[in-house]
């Protein structure tokens, strides 16, 4: 199984690159779905929740699952895998586990911007009621 899990990994990774690149090159892709900004907007916010609560738990869970499957690889049959294989195994693990940290890390301060932005539109239309757009506009 650890041949099959460190194929996973790569398709699990490969897919979850693919969507990204989607999203950050759909600005030269001219499809239907770029005419109208709010149909633009779905097709991005689409690929964010794919990504988010799709490929990255499922990446997770496969890294989680191969540390499993290393362990007990390594107390049932300790001679089943030795020399470079090992150090390439090893390798997997400590890949997936930067995967999994480093998104964890951007989606975090991707929640602190969206948190700030809301909140700088919240002041922003407040700041409108009070002091009024003829105000502004003189």
């Amino acid at each position: 199984p650890l041949g099959i899990w460190m194929l996973g990994i790569f398709i699990i990774l490969g897919l979850f690159r693919l969507l990204q690149f989607l999203g950050q090159s759909s600005h030269f892709i001219d499809l239907d779905v770029h005419k109208t900004p709010k149909r633009r907007e779905i097709f991005l916010r689409s690929i964010s929740y794919i990504c988010v609560f799709g490929f990255y738990p499922a990446l997770l869970v496969w890294v989680i699952l191969g540390n499993i499957w290393v362990a007990d690889t390594e107390l049932n049959t300790p001679d089943c895998v030795q020399g470079e294989d090992k150090l390439l195994i090893i390798f997997w693990l400590f890949a997936g586990y930067s995967w999994v940290m480093l998104y964890m890390m951007l989606l975090a301060i991707t929640v602190y911007v969206w948190r700030e932005e809301k909140k700088l539109k919240m002041n922003f239309v407040q700041f409108i009621r009070n002091v009024g757009v003829n105000h502004i506009s003189e």
